[in-house]
Order: C-alpha cells, then structure tokens, then sequence
C-alpha cells in the first residue's frame, strides 16, 4: 500500500448547492415572520458570495439559522428531510469527473476511505446515487470527527508513514486540524 486517503462525503464528493438550500428553507420552514426574513437573508447573501469563509457549508447554514430555531427537533428532522431529498433527481448533484477519474485510476495503488461523519442509513443511499458505492476500499459511517479522524486512518494503516496519509474534506475543524496534527496530508475542497 503507498498511500492511505480518507474522503469526507457531504461538501467534498460532489458539487452544487441543492441540499444546502433546501436545508435552510427546511430549517426555516415553520417560522414566524420576521424570524424567516431575519433567518433566510443571511443565508441567501453567503450562498450569493463570491467568496466565503473557510468553513463547511452544513455548518455555515446551522450557524447562520441557530439563533432563529426555537424547537430543538427542528434541525435534526431538516436534516434528514435533506438526505430523502438529495435522493431524488430534483436535487442537482454533480461529480466532479477528475475526482471520479482519480478514483478508478488510484484504486489499487492506495488505501481509499470514505471517513464521515454522517449515520449509514443517510451516506449509503447517496453514496448509491452517487456512482461511488464501489470507489472505497473502506466506508466508515459516524466515524466521529475531528476527535474519531486519526485513530481511524491509524487503525486502518499503522505502519504507514504519517506523510503518506492524506484528509480530504471540506471541513477545517473536522477534516484539516486533526490531520496536520498528526503530520498527514490534507486536500481542503473549497465551497466555492
């Protein structure tokens, strides 16, 4: 084995904004006026940036609408309102066709993860529409990050040089910081 790479899933392996915005109308679906308005236009200015700041977009929408949820169900059940709905066709996800080619030609040459943070019963099915049930050598569901990042890429190839590791994700605090930690690589997908 000559190298070991741990794929993130949502943000990371595939492109386009659909869930995203559909979990921040879902998020703010039961709300009040003015508490909508004051939820959704932050949202709707970083989704029409130009640049953002570094930092996952699940996590961007979940800080942005936080202080405009009352009912703690509320988020939970929006999330997995998202995952039904990027299982079907109206939610335009794409594929990079480099990451796919990458994919195909690095199998057999290295260890490929897919390393998320996501409950099985929501990557599985994406993972299905995705094409990319088949591209991982290994798929680890709630894997628990950023604390479950480096015992699980350890686990997985303990006597592989640190350097030979690579996290690739779009999550700094998940996928970047416990990975320069313990000396691996890291490929950060930008959301823009």
């Amino acid at each position: 084995m000559r190298g070991l790479f741990l794929f993130d899933l949502d943000g990371t392996l595939y492109e386009g904004e659909a869930p995203f915005r559909y979990f921040t109308q879902t998020i703010a679906r039961g709300m009040d006026e003015p508490n909508k308005s004051r939820c959704l236009d932050p949202c709707a200015a970083y989704f029409a940036a130009n640049s953002r700041e570094i930092v996952a977009t699940w996590d961007a929408v979940i800080a942005m609408t936080d202080p405009f949820v009352e009912d703690p169900k509320t988020c939970p059940q929006a999330y997995w309102d998202t995952c039904d709905y990027m299982l079907d066709d109206a939610c335009s996800l794409v594929v990079n066709p480099a990451l796919r080619q990458f994919l195909h030609e690095a199998h057999g040459h290295a260890t490929l993860v897919l390393a998320t943070n996501s409950p099985p019963e929501a990557a599985l099915p994406l993972l299905r529409r995705l094409q990319l049930l088949d591209a991982f050598d290994h798929i680890h569901t709630e894997v628990g990050k950023p604390e479950g990042l480096v015992p699980l890429g350890s686990r997985l190839a303990p006597d592989l040089p640190s350097y030979h590791i690579v996290s690739i994700g779009d999550s700094y605090p998940n996928d970047m910081v416990p990975a320069w930690q313990a000396g691996w690589q890291t490929a950060h997908i930008s959301p823009k």
